[in-house]
């Protein structure tokens, strides 16, 4: 058997996200961000444990498939690290479609850094909820 990631694989690696971001795209296209404002707040909190999950996941694989090799002890850092990066990511793209678009997915700064703080407290959330599932 080949030491590459296989179609099981990456379906359960991408599976939630896709969830979400489906989620996400019914919400915006049905303007529920507009009518409950609230939702922000649940959607930024699950894509942030989505994206630990996945991280999780991610890791775990490469580790089993000796893609790479560190310490347990930095699977925090690492899983935050990918979290905060697709936060980033995600916040960088409201920020360039509000830009290019002339839209308004961002109410601002501190609604973007309300947006991050959420997401990596999901994160967080995730990551101490399923360590136990793959920090071994």
């Amino acid at each position: 058997m080949a030491n590459y990631m296989d179609k099981k694989e990456l379906i359960k690696l991408s599976i939630l996200p896709v969830i979400i971001l489906a989620i996400h795209l019914f919400s915006s296209i049905t303007k529920l961000y507009k009518i409950y404002p609230w939702i922000d707040v649940p959607m930024h909190f699950l894509g942030g444990f989505v994206l630990a999950i996945s991280s999780l996941y991610f890791i775990d694989l490469c580790r089993k498939k000796g893609y790479i090799k560190f310490h347990k002890s930095l699977f925090f850092l690492i899983i935050i690290s990918l979290v905060s990066l697709g936060v980033v990511l995600w916040e960088l793209g409201e920020f360039t479609v509000d830009i290019t678009l002339n839209m308004n997915t961002q109410d601002g700064l501190h609604d973007t850094m309300t947006d991050v703080f959420i997401s990596l407290i999901g994160g967080i959330a995730a990551y101490f909820i399923f360590k136990k599932y793959f920090c071994r």
